[in-house]
């Protein structure tokens, strides 16, 4: 560099190229993946020691996962893209394979589409759609394009799985500003602590901070019952417990 002896050129680029290539992925990647958000206090609902150690070790390993990913699609072009898919989906296999018949494979498969970025981010917001349905079918049944309850603002999901179908078929930013109302909505509520809603103004999703919609939860819990009663009354009227099989059960 002109001005500089060799060696101060030398410091000078070596510099640079851990802060670009080290540092400032690392920044980045950890408040991205809202790290902050293991601090104690954050939230109301302190979690129990084996709780807080299993959130810091998935919110680590996804920041290490994305600095690799990072280092690997932005330093070796096409090679590293491949190699990045390769570990991803590798991970995603073995993953899903520990849950046992729980395993939902098409994760797998996600991350192999993703070596084309824009096919695979239209097939992660269809599916993540289709599984948000899946997960919330009490309340979407119950409330369908509700966009209130008790009083306040509080979407239905169905607007989420909506959004999403049609932000991967469309490109249209739906499912993203249903995030974001989502995410003004909790920042306004009262019931979240200080630094959660501060997060959320800042731009965080709820998801990164720990943020629920108690309302929507407590109709998905109540309408699961309503169905797992029903479905018990089909033996013999007394659910597995009950005479439905030669006057004693089980």
């Amino acid at each position: 560099m002109p001005g500089q002896t060799q060696m101060q050129s030398d410091f000078s680029n070596i510099s640079k190229i851990v802060y670009y290539g080290a540092i400032q992925n690392i920044i980045f990647t950890s408040l991205s993946n809202a790290l902050f958000a293991l601090l104690p206090g954050f939230d109301d609902d302190e979690p129990t020691e084996k709780e807080l150690q299993e959130l810091e070790e998935t919110k680590i390993a996804r920041m290490a996962n994305g600095i690799a990913d990072t280092t690997l699609k932005g330093g070796f072009g096409l090679p590293g893209a491949v190699l990045a898919t390769l570990k991803n989906v590798i991970m995603e296999y073995n993953k899903q394979d520990k849950k046992g018949f729980k395993a939902d494979h098409a994760y797998t498969i996600i991350q192999a589409i993703n070596l084309a970025p824009p096919i695979g981010s239209k097939v992660g917001k269809i599916y993540s759609g289709i599984q948000g349905k899946t997960f919330n079918r009490g309340v979407i049944e119950k409330r369908g394009f509700g966009v209130s309850l008790d009083g306040k603002v509080n979407l239905s999901p169905k607007f989420s799985v909506w959004g999403k179908y049609i932000e991967g078929t469309t490109n249209l930013p739906l499912g993203r500003a249903v995030d974001e109302i989502n995410a003004i909505v909790e920042a306004f509520d009262t019931r979240n602590t200080v630094m959660q809603r501060v997060a959320l103004g800042l731009g965080w999703r709820t998801w990164d901070v720990e943020v629920e919609s108690e309302e929507n939860d407590l109709i998905n819990i109540i309408e699961k019952r309503k169905g797992k009663g029903k479905k018990n009354k089909g033996f013999g009227g007394k659910g597995f417990g009950g005479k439905g099989f030669g006057g004693k059960g089980f």
